[in-house]
């Protein structure tokens, strides 16, 4: 159960970081695929 938190957790600030950098680019959208392949994937990697 532990591991399901700690992998919310990261998957929450990934998220954010990844939410971040679409802003600092000036854009204000992305899909579904891009969440995927930058933050979904490497986590899951884990």
């Amino acid at each position: 159960m532990a591991a399901k938190k700690k992998y919310k957790k990261l998957t929450n600030m990934e998220i954010k970081k990844f939410e971040e950098g679409i802003k600092a680019k000036g854009e204000t959208t992305y899909n579904i695929g891009e969440l995927y392949k930058e933050v979904v994937a490497p986590v899951m990697e884990l």
